[in-house]
């Protein structure tokens, strides 16, 4: 992210996740444009695994772009 860039928050409740044909996370933050081979990052702290996860697609470290931080993982669904 660049200076003074904003971090985009994905919520929940129009967050779809799934995994595709060939194995790779797939993702739609919006329900409408979706993204495939995307990774997960935990950000801090790392004493909570399953908050501040960040969403990010590129096959490179300098290729990744952030999708999005979804805040908590307990509002999507099992």
């Amino acid at each position: 992210m660049g200076h003074g860039s904003k971090v985009n928050y994905l919520q929940p409740q129009k967050l779809k996740v799934w995994l595709g044909t060939a194995g790779e996370l797939c993702v739609s933050p919006d329900g409408e444009k979706t993204y495939q081979h995307v990774k997960i990052f935990r950000t801090r702290p790392i004493s909570a695994p399953n908050k501040y996860l960040s969403f990010r697609v590129g096959h490179t470290q300098t290729e990744q772009e952030e999708l999005g931080v979804l805040i908590d993982l307990k509002p999507l669904p099992a």
